[in-house]
C-alpha cells in the first residue's frame, strides 16, 4: 500500500474531513491533500504527528505500506531504524535458514551417493554344519559315528543313543573346517561341515535412497526459501 492510501485510509477511519484532519496535525489542508495523493512525503515532525493524531502503530504502518514507500522515508529516524532492523532479522533468520538447508542437502545427497556406489546385489557363501545330539563328558567326540556303525551293539546301545539324537544346524560365513566343537549345558556339541551355499541379496536400502532424496530436495527447497527471505521486500511487525 502506498503511503499516502495508508494515511487517507487512516483518516477515513475518523470520519474526518481533510480541513479536520489538516488541522489537527498541524498542517496546511493542501500540504495533507499532497501527502494522500503520493505528491509529497512528510518531515520528521509531520510524520510523527501524523502517528500520533490517527493513533498509528509504526510497526503495524510498516508491515502494511509498501517497501518502496517506506525507502522515501527512510530520512525519518523511527523509519530508518524500523528498516535496520528488519534488514538485520531477516539475514539473520535467512543465515539459519540456509545452514539448515545446507546440512539437509548433504546429508541426504551422501545417502544417495553411499547408496548408489555401492553393488546392487552382493554375495554371501555359507558353511553348513550339522550336530547329532549332545556328548556328555568323558564320551567320545565320535559317540554318534560309532553307535550307527556298531551293528552288534556290543559296545554301544542303538536304541539309547538314538533316543538322545536332538539335531542342530549352523549355517554361517565363518569357515570353521570339517569339524568344531561347542561347549553346552550337559556337555559338548560336534558340528560337521555338510555343504556349502549361495546366496545374492539385494544390497541397496531403497528407504535410505527416498530418505536421502527428501532431505535433498527439502536442502535444495530451503536454499530457495532463505533466498526468499533475503530478497524479501516486506517490512514484518
Amino acid at each position: 500500500m502506498k503511503f499516502g492510501a495508508y494515511i487517507k485510509a487512516a483518516r477515513d477511519r475518523l470520519n474526518w474531513t481533510q480541513p479536520e484532519a489538516a488541522k489537527a496535525i498541524g498542517v496546511e489542508q493542501s500540504y495533507l491533500s499532497k501527502l494522500e495523493n503520493g505528491r509529497n512525503y512528510p518531515a520528521e515532525d509531520v510524520f510523527d504527528a501524523i502517528l500520533k493524531v490517527y493513533a498509528i502503530d509504526l510497526s503495524t504502518l510498516c508491515s502494511e505500506v509498501d517497501d518502496a514507500e517506506l525507502l522515501r522515508l527512510k530520512e525519518i529516524k523511527q523509519v530508518r531504524d524500523r528498516l535496520a532492523q528488519h534488514t538485520r532479522r531477516k539475514s539473520k533468520l535467512a543465515m539459519h535458514v540456509a545452514i539448515a538447508a545446507s546440512a539437509a542437502l548433504a546429508i541426504g545427497t551422501g545417502l544417495i551417493t553411499h547408496e548408489l556406489i555401492a553393488p546392487e546385489t552382493i554375495t554371501y557363501h555359507y558353511q553348513h554344519y550339522r550336530s547329532y545330539g549332545v556328548i556328555r563328558d568323558g564320551e567320545s567326540l565320535n559317540l554318534f559315528d560309532y553307535a550307527f556303525r556298531d551293528q552288534d551293539q556290543t559296545v554301544y546301545n542303538i536304541s539309547e543313543i538314538s533316543a538322545r539324537l536332538d539335531y542342530d544346524f549352523i549355517k554361517t560365513i565363518e569357515r570353521r573346517g570339517t569339524v568344531f566343537v561347542v561347549p553346552v549345558e550337559g556337555g559338548r556339541r560336534r558340528y560337521d561341515f555338510t555343504h556349502e551355499s549361495t546366496e545374492r541379496l539385494g544390497n541397496r536400502n531403497q528407504m535410505l535412497v527416498g530418505i536421502g532424496a527428501a532431505l535433498a530436495a527439502l536442502g535444495i527447497a530451503g536454499l530457495f526459501a532463505g533466498l526468499a527471505i533475503y530478497s524479501s521486500k516486506k517490512v514484518s511487525q
